[in-house]
């Protein structure tokens, strides 16, 4: 299923008023070849999408996956789509197409929610931060970054109230990602090779495996989520 967000609308129009249709029309065609490269290694990884949406400065794909998924995997979906954007730039060698494209794509690798940069970077975190911690880490660099490009231009801010309206989202779902990621862990029940000692539920990491201590024992994370949270 493909979404338009409502800014994306907005944004079209703001550009056909001023003379700026053909400028928009590359974004477009920039837009669809860049979703075109993560939905490619999607498939390859066998990832179910579940809705894309556009919105005015690209596209944001919605998998239908659970959240402890490959770092790996996840990684080389994320960056495929700026990959395929480079790559077609370079091929057409158009001076217009190519200002557009590389502007977007700096832009597209900012660490701001939704953009593929705030998923490079929070893949990154996985890796050695646990879960919790590093999704407020990445809500606050996102938020510094919003300050930093902000500017009084009518399309930047447009952007900029869309991205708010994202952080302010991901802010609100926290409490129910993280559950669904606890509730992941039992029943899932995956064996990685990565095995953490820690102290507390709310220090899970992903792609690893748990023993929490409680009362001086350790327990399978499995075992600990069934006997004290899901009990």
């Amino acid at each position: 299923m493909i979404i338009f967000n409502p800014l994306f609308y907005i944004c079209g129009l703001i550009c056909i008023l001023t003379g700026y249709l053909k400028y928009f029309v590359l974004i477009m065609f920039i837009i669809l070849i860049h979703e075109l490269g993560h939905i490619l290694v999607a498939k390859l990884f066998k990832w179910k999408i579940d809705r894309i949406i556009i919105l005015p400065f690209g596209g944001l794909i919605v998998f239908n996956e659970k959240i402890d998924n490959n770092l790996l995997q996840e990684f080389l979906i994320t960056i495929s789509g700026p990959l395929l954007q480079l790559i077609m730039t370079l091929i057409i060698n158009n001076e217009l197409l190519n200002t557009i494209s590389y502007n977007l794509l700096i832009f597209n690798l900012l660490p701001i929610v939704p953009l593929d940069g705030s998923k490079i970077l929070n893949i990154f975190l996985n890796k050695f931060i646990c879960f919790r911690i590093s999704y407020y880490i990445l809500l606050l660099i996102s938020i510094l970054f919003i300050v930093y490009i902000f500017e009084f231009n009518l399309i930047i801010i447009l952007v900029i109230m869309c991205l708010i309206k994202e952080i302010i989202i991901s802010f609100i779902k926290y409490k129910y990602i993280y559950n669904k990621f606890i509730l992941e862990k039992y029943l899932n029940k995956i064996k990685y090779k990565k095995i953490r000692k820690i102290s507390n539920i709310n220090n899970l990491y992903r792609n690893t495996n748990h023993l929490i201590k409680y009362e001086n024992k350790y327990y399978l994370e499995e075992e600990y989520i069934k006997k004290y949270i899901f009990y």
